[in-house]
């Protein structure tokens, strides 16, 4: 399994942006959140002071622990008609990350340092990993919070899976407290 970097970026940009918002649950249209965008970020691309995180992709890291698929399902491509034989069957697997491994990807992330280099396209605002780390956690440490919670709700949770995620959280809090690690 992999992660692409992309993704990842483009989560980090979410949070980041939240926080530049204001934490606004406001909805906007395409148009709106380009032009929001370049508002919070300090205006184009070349000022956009995310252009300077480089984000790899996330490669699972633990060959020991291979993914596992969890159920299949499969489903017919079109209804069997009496007497007709049996058309081929769609098969959809689900792979899934052995459970309780908090640390089974690893990727880079860096960031360009610009300090001493001023022109016109040069961002305004400066961003360091700690700052990423910092968005990150008050924007998805959160959202887990309250997703953990609708699901138990709903009866969609084993209990054993919420106890280890809660001591997984407590493990990794005094991280997220310097912001020396994130969630996302």
């Amino acid at each position: 399994p992999i992660l692409p970097g992309s993704s990842i970026k483009g989560a980090i940009r979410t949070a980041f942006l939240n926080d530049k918002n204001g934490d606004s649950n406001s909805r906007f249209s395409a148009k709106e959140v380009r032009k929001l965008e370049a508002d919070l970020l300090g205006g184009s691309f070349e000022t956009d002071p995310l252009r300077l995180l480089k984000v790899g992709d996330a490669l699972f890291d633990n060959a020991a622990l291979s993914p596992k698929i969890m159920f299949e399902n499969n489903v017919k491509r079109i209804p069997v008609k009496a007497g007709k034989p049996t058309r081929q069957l769609l098969s959809l697997m689900r792979e899934a990350i052995p459970e309780y491994n908090y640390a089974a990807f690893s990727l880079s992330i860096n960031t360009q340092n610009l300090q001493g280099i001023k022109t016109d396209k040069t961002p305004s605002l400066n961003i360091s990993l700690n700052g990423i780390a910092k968005h990150c956690n008050a924007f998805y440490v959160d959202i887990f919070k309250k997703e953990v919670k609708r699901f138990i709700q709903r009866g969609c949770l084993k209990e054993s899976w919420v106890t280890h995620s809660e001591k997984t959280l407590q493990l990794i809090q005094p991280f997220i407290d310097k912001n020396a690690g994130m969630v996302l």
